[in-house]
């Protein structure tokens, strides 16, 4: 996919690369679910399918699905972001501290790695500014597994990144510009591996790198009552103004006129309950369970009500929705016996 993102509140042309696509017919777009569109242009190149995509002003930052159909069968799901970042191509000769690509932030750059070789970026600030940095590449169906590397102007290393919790192989980091102001992003596969298919996109800018809300899930369409956590979102000089597309992306925008933070949100009509430190939470039934760990060991417990011989299905879906946490789930009794 070519760019691999669409801004909100603007047309712009999308172009699919593959085989046998001279006869689409058909197509389909997860952004269809909400006011934006996606359609097909007339293209009779067998390697590219041309799309044009109008996306409404108030999407949110996030990932969409794309198909094609054709009189071979359907494509599988092509991912495309929605982003509000500025995008930037990279130079061609970018790989190393003294040559990296000079950046003005906040902005996103589309990338490929090439075999064996990191690609630097320059960003310049004042000291002590905060910026996040985050990599898409596995959330995009890249075989780029990223690696991040912060360096300040003489070469040394201020944090390492590989692998960030929730995120499917990608990697993100909040940190502050060191003394100077200046300092250098390099990015690389795991592997040392690059192609065409090591596709990236990095974002840098001043914006909340979210983890979820709290409650984990509300109504459909519905933002009342849910709070954003992750890192950044208490340096926000603003209230957080939270944007939706109606299902489960959610973004938050940032410090800058431009950058927000994504993550995704469940749909349910149940009732929720969000832990509260110091105290045994009463739980509905049926209902949903959230918190938040501040700190490795910690247990959170819930107390919920229910007839003898009833039967109750505790679902962890963590994992499922992209969270850091995998839990483990005991039910006791009022004795504090283990039963389940």
């Amino acid at each position: 996919v070519v760019p691999l993102a669409v801004a909100p509140g603007r047309t712009s042309e999308v172009v699919l690369h593959g085989l046998n696509l001279a006869d689409v017919t058909d197509l389909w777009s997860s952004l269809d679910a909400g006011h934006s569109t996606l359609r097909l242009k007339p293209s009779a190149d067998d390697r590219k399918a041309l799309l044009s995509a109008v996306v409404h002003p108030t999407c949110p930052v996030g990932i969409h699905a794309v198909q094609v159909a054709t009189a071979e069968g359907i494509t599988a799901p092509l991912l495309l972001m929605v982003d509000d970042l500025p995008t930037i191509g990279e130079s061609k000769e970018h790989h190393a501290l003294a040559t990296a690509q000079p950046l003005n932030v906040p902005v996103a750059v589309d990338g490929v790695t090439e075999a064996g070789q990191a690609d630097y970026f320059q960003s310049a600030g004042d000291p002590e500014q905060w910026v996040s940095v985050e990599v898409v590449a596995t959330r995009l169906g890249s075989k780029l597994d990223p690696v991040l590397r912060i360096l300040d102007a003489t070469g040394n290393e201020l944090a390492f990144v590989d692998d960030s919790p929730g995120l499917s192989g990608d990697c993100r980091v909040r940190f502050q510009r060191p003394a100077g102001g200046t300092c250098y992003v390099a990015i690389e596969d795991a592997a040392l591996g690059g192609s065409s298919a090591h596709q990236y996109r990095l974002r840098i800018g001043d914006f909340p790198l979210l983890a979820g809300t709290l409650p984990a899930a509300g109504p459909h369409g519905q933002l009342a009552g849910l709070r954003p956590v992750g890192a950044g979102v208490a340096d926000l000089k603003a209230q957080p103004a939270l944007l939706s597309d109606g299902n489960t992306r959610m973004a938050v925008k940032g410090n800058a006129t431009v950058g927000s933070g994504h993550t995704n949100m469940l749909v349910s009509d149940l009732p929720q309950a969000v832990f509260t430190a110091g105290d045994i939470v009463h739980a509905p039934l049926p209902g949903g369970l959230s918190g938040l760990f501040r700190e490795p060991g910690e247990v959170h417990s819930f107390r919920f009500a229910a007839t003898k011989g009833t039967r109750v299905v505790l679902s962890d879906v963590s994992r499922g929705t992209g969270q850091a946490a995998m839990l483990g789930l005991a039910i006791h009794n009022a004795a504090g016996q283990l039963i389940g």
